[in-house]
């Protein structure tokens, strides 16, 4: 069985454009959005979160405890050797910092999800995690690009679009909102919606199920408004695309040093005489 940080391997490997690359570049630039970052618990926990409640995989095949032992001792040290190989052996994930309160916060989590009504009857309307393919025209070239769909629960008016976030703070709509602004995820949805008209037909709504990792682990579903998610994928078309597509080109477009920054090249500093 492919291990839990393995899962959809070959999906991350390749170069086209997908959806949380699609969020950072509108969110920041090119530059920032394309600097590799190293997972933190929370990222993990997230990680953690889709495997044991989208795909339904067990907590020992998503994730390993370091055994309690003492490391001093020649025992205790064996032990620590064995853990950490069998990590690497079945693709486990891990914790930096107090890995047992790590595990029961994602499992609060999943059972939060598990006891929504809404974002549990979606989840099981869902083929999730679905991976799409599609190109996109640029500028007479073209531009690959893919997708990894969480959810896109079918009712009787078609299919929707939902993406699973986790957050360690509030889940208020202003608090959800602000999430959008930071994160870029109009622009991620903006991306799927894309994915899902070159496959097949529009999703009739597109949005977030979000759920808190923290105390009182809330689960709340947003629908992002058609008007917001069409402004998002006229940036997505206009902006974010040429400047992916000319990063890989090798060629920086050059958009005026007004941005100062937003145009995914370095810096310009302003010096005053």
């Amino acid at each position: 069985m492919t291990g839990a940080r393995d899962r959809h391997a070959d999906y991350h490997a390749s170069k086209a454009l997908g959806g949380s690359t699609a969020a950072k570049i509108g969110a920041s630039c090119l530059r920032d959005a394309l600097v590799p970052v190293e997972p933190s618990d929370a990222i993990r926990i997230g990680s953690c979160v889709d495997l044991r409640w989208l795909e339904r995989m067990t907590g020992g095949e998503v994730y390993a405890l370091p055994p309690d032992v003492n490391a001093r001792t020649k025992e205790g040290k064996a032990a620590i050797a064995e853990w950490r190989a069998e990590v690497e052996r079945e693709g486990l994930y891990t914790f930096d910092r107090n890995a047992v309160d790590c595990v029961a916060r994602l499992e609060r989590t999943v059972q939060a999800l598990a006891g929504h009504r809404l974002a549990e009857t979606m989840r099981r309307a869902s083929k999730v995690q679905e991976a799409m393919t599609w190109t996109e025209t640029i500028d007479g070239g073209t531009l690959d690009c893919k997708g990894l769909i969480d959810m896109a629960p079918e009712h009787a008016d078609g299919r929707d679009l939902f993406d699973l976030k986790t957050t360690w703070g509030e889940i208020s709509p202003r608090a959800v909102r602000n999430l959008f602004y930071r994160r870029g995820y109009h622009y991620q949805l903006a991306h799927y919606r894309r994915g899902m008209r070159a496959n097949g037909p529009d999703p009739v709504t597109c949005g977030l199920i979000v759920a808190q990792t923290n105390a009182p682990h809330g689960v709340e579903v947003f629908a992002l408004d058609r008007d917001s998610l069409d402004a998002a994928e006229m940036e997505l078309v206009h902006s974010i695309y040429p400047k992916y597509a000319a990063h890989l080109l090798g060629a920086d477009p050059y958009a005026g040093h007004g941005e100062l920054g937003s145009n995914g090249l370095e810096p310009v500093h302003t010096i005053t005489l």
